[in-house]
């Protein structure tokens, strides 16, 4: 498995959990997914084994736009730039 990326909505919030390996060629479908979300989104990176450049910039994008992170490893937290208490 490269990547899966699956939605669940409910009526004020959507996760988008993305599992496997967030490469360029599966970036559009990340944006895809979560820009027809409606309400708060929450981005679960509980099962994101890693990202290259342009998976993390997509990742950082959408924490710019308001989605919130879960789950996400102390790897993955690093590549973002992320503090302890972010």
């Amino acid at each position: 498995m490269q990547i899966r990326i699956t939605r669940t909505d409910s009526d004020t919030a959507a996760i988008v959990q993305v599992d496997g390996r967030l490469t360029a060629g599966s970036v559009a479908d990340l944006e895809r997914e979560c820009q027809s979300a409606e309400g708060m989104l929450y981005l679960d990176l509980t099962n994101l084994l890693s990202a290259d450049a342009d998976g993390i910039k997509a990742i950082k994008r959408l924490v710019e736009n308001e989605a919130r992170l879960v789950g996400e490893s102390p790897y993955i937290r690093l590549q973002l730039g992320l503090k302890e208490d972010e």
